[in-house]
């Protein structure tokens, strides 16, 4: 008897032959999300596993519809395995809970299964969970990226116009860009450059003699460790990693896997581009005297181009001579184990990875060193404008300041002081209340315990000739505030009121006082100044511009 259910396959899937195709089947029998693919369809055959679920069907087809149209449209089977793999996890917590996820019921199952999602991120552990498959630990980022993936699909299959995800409380835990200092930005750096030669150590190691023979040969890490490649008599110990171990496969995708860090480092491509192209995409230009590169970026839905110069474009050409006496008929930049360009995405940077963690060395991913770049471009010493690291980058300019580029304290610092140095810019009004006419000059009655105006120091301005009285209320009221910010100071100071041996703080009262005194005698109007300012002063009532400074020293008095 035929089986009257659709395949759900996806013919246009180029996999390799020993894939087993994909297909949403496993989707609508209990138990079978969970399961290997393979087995799956080996159990649902067999009939072992309770189905099939009618009620799940509509649904089903129409997320088969979505993924297929993506497919057709161009998306990578990367991302489609990505999606395929989600929507199992969502469809795993269905069975497990008999959740019937059917048409009438897929959003509040959505919604259950993206509250599992938010207790695994306030878990510590999973000691205290029996499943602990389904209950360890969860990142934010992970869980936010596996629901919004899902939503993504369901908002299309059910044609809705407000997202699933808002449905829920997971929120897009947002990258926090930390400010990094002068230690943090050379200890990047040396992780950066420690990174860079090991992998350069593994390609020049790996040469065409070496694979023919395969002797013995060791690369020495930055810190110490040794990684063995060949034949050794030997395994690991301590901190020496033996691979290969006289297989040569397993030696040439090493390099491989290393020139292709070096290419993502030198170009900025994702890994997911990269480990696509073909070697015909490489065209040499003469006026920057190495190669140029373009490929298709899915997600940007159009083509991406980078530039390959001429202090990388020695090294590139001695690996595309080796790599043409090792895989003269693929196509492939970069030939990875698999025979599957797209099945080999999924585990790239596995073994460099790997190797890089047993021997203590920091490993940069792709993501880190694009990063690296765009920080590096903007830096001071290098000065380049937004737009142009954003067309070097091929990047959007929101995306570049949202994911990568990192601000730095020590450049900030240093552009701050070069911009006040050299730059004509001074303030319009003096730092104490008051206008400023001039350069600092000291006046000749100038105290011996008062600081030399230098524009600098608030105090100072009360003896500098340059200083300028304002005809206006604003002025009287922010200056009998500084006043009362001078006695706050006092009181504070631990000294007793002198009118012998009188302190700085008490010699700006004094000044400050005089000021006030002789502004109330001038005229009738003024002294209307002074006696409304005293009130606000009386009430709390601070001058705007000296607020902040007032509730803070409050604060600080009365805590």
């Amino acid at each position: 008897m035929s089986d009257p259910l659709p395949l759900f396959n996806f013919p246009s899937a180029k996999l390799s032959p020993k894939s087993t195709p994909w297909t949403l089947r496993p989707m609508l029998y209990r138990g079978g999300a969970r399961q290997e693919l393979r087995k799956s369809l080996a159990d649902i055959k067999a009939g072992r596993l309770p189905g099939p679920l009618l009620n799940r069907l509509v649904v089903v087809e129409r997320i088969h519809e979505c993924l297929n149209a993506d497919l057709v449209a161009g998306y990578s089977l990367e991302t489609i395995r990505d999606r395929l793999g989600k929507l199992r996890q969502f469809y795993g917590f269905a069975d497990e809970h008999e959740l019937d996820a059917s048409l009438e019921s897929i959003v509040q199952d959505y919604c259950l299964w993206a509250d599992s999602l938010v207790l695994r991120t306030q878990i510590k552990n999973s000691v205290d969970f029996p499943d602990k498959s389904n209950f360890t630990r969860l990142k934010a980022n992970s869980a936010y990226g596996t629901a919004k993936t899902v939503a993504e699909i369901l908002d299309k299959a059910l044609d809705r116009r407000v997202s699933v995800l808002e449905l829920t409380r997971i929120r897009d835990p947002r990258r926090k860009l930390t400010v990094g200092g002068s230690a943090s930005d050379k200890l990047d750096q040396g992780q950066l450059f420690d990174f860079g030669k090991f992998l350069s150590k593994i390609c020049k190691a790996i040469d065409a003699p070496f694979v023919r023979e395969l002797p013995a040969k060791e690369i020495m890490a930055e810190n110490g460790a040794a990684l063995h490649i060949g034949k050794w008599s030997t395994r690991e110990s301590g901190r020496v990693i033996v691979l290969c171990d006289g297989k040569r496969a397993t030696c040439v995708s090493l390099r491989v896997e290393a020139e292709l860090h070096l290419f993502i480092s030198q170009t900025s491509m994702n890994e997911s581009v990269a480990v696509r192209l073909k070697v015909s995409r490489l065209r040499y230009e003469s006026h920057a005297r190495g190669y140029s590169v373009s490929e298709r970026k899915s997600r940007r839905k159009g083509d991406v181009s980078f530039t390959i110069y001429s202090e990388y474009r020695q090294h590139l050409e001695g690996y595309l001579t080796w790599r043409n006496e090792f895989f003269p008929g693929d196509p492939r930049l970069f030939p990875l184990s698999s025979s599957n360009v797209d099945l080999a995405n999924s585990r790239v940077m596995h073994r460099i990875r790997r190797i890089c963690k047993g021997l203590g060395i920091p490993y940069i991913s792709a993501r880190k060193l694009r990063g690296a770049k765009v920080n590096f471009l903007m830096a001071s010493s290098v000065r380049l404008d937004d737009r142009t690291v954003t067309e070097i980058m091929q990047h959007s300019e929101q995306t570049l300041f949202r994911n990568y580029h990192r601000p730095s304290s020590a450049r900030a610092t240093v552009e701050i002081a070069r911009f006040w140095k050299n730059g004509p810019v001074r303030p319009a009004n003096s730092l104490a209340p008051g206008a400023c006419s001039e350069k600092p000059s000291p006046v000749d009655s100038i105290p011996t315990l008062v600081p030399t105006p230098d524009c600098k120091r608030t105090s100072g301005c009360l003896w500098c000739e340059s200083h300028r009285d304002i005809d206006d209320f604003d002025y009287v009221w922010s200056l009998a505030t500084f006043g009362r910010l001078k006695q706050f100071e006092f009181s504070v100071s631990g000294h007793i009121w002198s009118d012998e041996s009188p302190t700085l703080v008490q010699l700006a009262i004094i000044k400050i006082r005089a000021k006030l005194h002789w502004i109330r005698q001038s005229s009738t109007e003024r002294m209307g100044w002074v006696e409304e300012a005293d009130e606000r002063i009386a009430e709390g009532n601070w001058h705007p511009h000296w607020s902040a400074v007032m509730k803070s020293v409050e604060g600080r008095l009365w805590s």
